[in-house]
């Protein structure tokens, strides 16, 4: 088998790294021969070539680490860009995956052969075309690419505007200018607290349909504020030892041990968004809206956990709230409120990030003019004039496979010859798909599954290079047993050696509910999906293999393992205790690493409401529907849970 690997990000090399090590895992394969083609002269992707001063990841080490490489117990909790640009060039030479990069290439096209494809690739720096004839090809471009750029009447007026793939340091500020930064993901809000605390004049951030803030991990709360020797400004993060939101929540009966009526309803949906994204933010900050989110409100529709995408990064918030905070002010129940829980805020020393709505254009003398929506940061600046000396386009990136157009050419010409009489249909006159087109997992498409799309998702909270290396494990497992039949894959549905079916039905509960309009729709829950990826290879270890696997190891090594997996977030780690992909050092990893985890939930939080508390009402929930479905069907009667098909192909259709 031959396999060309798109892109030298982490999804690509987590793709590579799982096809070059495949005939370990496989007893009875050959080798696969595998070429990854990068345009940059180095890996890391958008990690490397569209970074900026103080840049950090805003997902942690526990999850974001690759599942056979961990990070040290000594690293922070987040790493900064530069360490994780070493981490993954470690990677690399772990499983010496250097061999099989072509770097400094560029893949000029990607065209249909027969069943296989061609990749032609020519030298970034220049030099002749060459092709190499493949049997599969995974796309990891990446989704941080080619920029998004706005149109805005008048932009032209202003002395200084680029794109933040372009932003590296302050110094692209300059000094007493007033900064505009258009848009408010991750981004957007490094940035503005890059320029809030360098010497510009006036920061303003401008966002379309507001965000939806969440803490990277749970900052420092007082409780019993009063009684406290602490004061109430200071930095809740700095001293804080608190566990990273997005390893924080039990799995089991929530995306483990779900039953499917539970699972395919608004249920869980409902209690995140009540608890967690209401009444725990109002309990520890004092507002409703987010944790410690006091202006920029989202537009009605996704002011829900199942539609929001959470931003994660929080230097920015307390210059950005400045203005609205009312902490221990108002109505009775927030003065009791104050006096019971405080997260203490850092002292701004009066600089503030200006809110607004979207601009509408730049007038004739430089004034930019926002859309009068009516939110209570638009009315504090109505009356302002605001005229850029810089401005930023934090707007995010689109999706572009210049690769694939000539194979789309290719397919416009047989369509128009096969409707005027002149050709027929062939398979390889067909247009390749594209991310939002495929229908199996979001990874290939139904009738195309030698092509696959790793990490075009965006998950709400999480990390993308995690879910990249779940479907890259899933894509590698179904190209072998399409191309290697004498190869054995272990743990595979009672011998049978095949995937389980790929139920479409299956596939929309990890889904966020994105409005067509939304400029990104492809938003899911990432440990539902991963869970689901992991059951898709049946190498989500149910309690008997974990039992099974505590008890070879012994009390000492191995009492710990159940609690580790279902009370720590869906690590991939967990997922190479068996299957496929089956790992000696997993159960290590889950023993060590994930219990350490554990050891922070000491607060209240951390073992009620994030762990006992969903326990408890999932447990009990779960419980209703196995009876419901129980008692059904000793009438033969099948009790299915509400249904809504993500694509227009058969339910019961398998996906090979």
């Amino acid at each position: 088998m031959r396999v060309a690997v798109v892109g030298g990000g982490p999804g690509g090399l987590a793709t590579l790294k799982y096809l070059a090590t495949a005939h370990q895992f496989f007893p009875g394969m050959k080798p696969i021969e595998v070429k990854l083609f990068e345009a940059e002269d180095k890996i890391g992707g958008t990690f490397r070539y569209r970074t900026y001063e103080e840049g950090e990841l805003v997902s942690s080490k526990f999850l974001t680490c690759f599942s056979d490489l961990r990070a040290s117990i000594n690293e922070p909790q987040f790493m900064k860009v530069s360490r994780y640009l070493e981490y993954l060039e470690e990677y690399c030479n772990r499983f010496d995956l250097f061999r099989h990069m072509h770097l400094s290439t560029r893949v000029v096209s990607i065209t249909r052969q027969g069943k296989g494809h061609v990749i032609r690739y020519q030298p970034t720096a220049g030099g002749d075309e060459e092709d190499w004839s493949c049997d599969a090809v995974s796309i990891c471009s990446g989704l941080h690419v080619k920029p998004e750029l706005p149109t805005i009447p008048g932009l032209d007026k202003v002395p200084v505007v680029f794109h933040s793939s372009e932003f590296k340091s302050r110094e692209q500020f300059g000094k007493d200018k007033t900064v505009v930064i258009l848009g408010v993901g991750e981004t957007s809000m490094d940035i503005s607290y890059l320029a809030v605390t360098a010497p510009t004049k006036r920061v303003v951030v401008c966002h379309r349909s507001g965000w939806s803030n969440a803490p990277k991990f749970l900052p420092e709360t007082d409780f019993l504020p009063f009684l406290s020797s602490k004061s109430s400004i200071r930095d809740p993060f700095k001293d804080s030892t608190g566990i990273p939101i997005d390893v924080a929540y039990g799995t089991i009966f929530d995306t483990a041990y779900v039953h499917p009526i539970l699972r395919d309803s608004m249920f869980q949906w409902h209690f995140h968004n009540y608890v967690f994204g209401g009444s725990l933010p109002w309990v520890m900050t004092g507002t409703f809206l987010a944790w410690d989110q006091w202006v920029g409100r989202p537009q009605h529709a996704n002011h829900h956990a199942a539609r929001a995408i959470f931003n994660k990064s929080n230097r920015a918030m307390p210059y950005i709230n400045a203005p609205f905070r009312r902490v221990g002010q108002g109505p009775l129940s927030e003065r009791i409120r104050a006096k019971i829980f405080n997260t203490p805020c850092i002292d701004t020393a009066g600089r503030v990030i200006d809110v607004t709505s979207w601009p509408t254009h730049i007038d004739e003398t430089g004034r930019m003019h926002f859309l009068a929506n009516g939110s209570p940061e638009y009315e504090r600046m109505k009356d302002d004039i605001v005229r850029p000396d810089v401005v930023i386009l934090a707007t995010g990136y689109r999706k572009e496979f210049p690769f694939l157009a000539a194979q789309d050419a290719i397919a416009a010409a047989a369509a128009e010859r096969t409707k005027t009489g002149t050709s027929p249909p062939a398979p390889d006159r067909r247009p390749y798909a594209r991310p939002e087109t495929a229908n199996v997992r979001h990874i290939w498409a139904r009738d195309d599954p030698t092509v696959a799309f790793i990490g075009f998702l965006r998950p709400t909270v999480g990390a993308i290079p995690p879910v990249a290396e779940m479907q890259a494990m899933l894509w590698v497992v179904n190209m072998v047993q399409r191309f290697e039949p004498t190869a054995t894959i272990p743990g595979l549905v009672a011998g049978k050696n095949r995937l389980p079916a790929l139920r479409a039905r299956d596939q929309w509960h990890y889904m966020l509910l994105r409005d067509a309009k939304d400029r990104v729709r492809d938003v899911i829950d990432h440990d539902s999906y991963v869970y689901q990826l992991a059951c898709d290879m049946d190498c989500a270890p149910s309690i008997t293999d974990l039992v099974q696997i505590s008890w070879q190891r012994g009390w000492k090594r191995g009492w710990n393992i159940l609690p580790c997996w279902a009370l720590v977030s869906q690590i991939n780690t967990k997922f190479r205790l068996r299957g496929p992909w089956a790992w000696d050092g997993a159960a290590d990893v889950v023993h060590g690493e994930l219990w350490t985890i554990i050891e922070r939930k000491g607060s209240v939080i951390g073992i009620f409401l994030q762990t006992a508390f969903p326990f408890a009402v999932f447990g009990f929930m779960n419980l209703l529907c196995w009876i419901y479905a129980t008692v059904l069907g000793l009438f033969g009667i099948e009790a299915v849970g509400p249904y809504t098909p993500v694509d227009e192909v058969d339910d019961d259709k398998e996906s090979r």
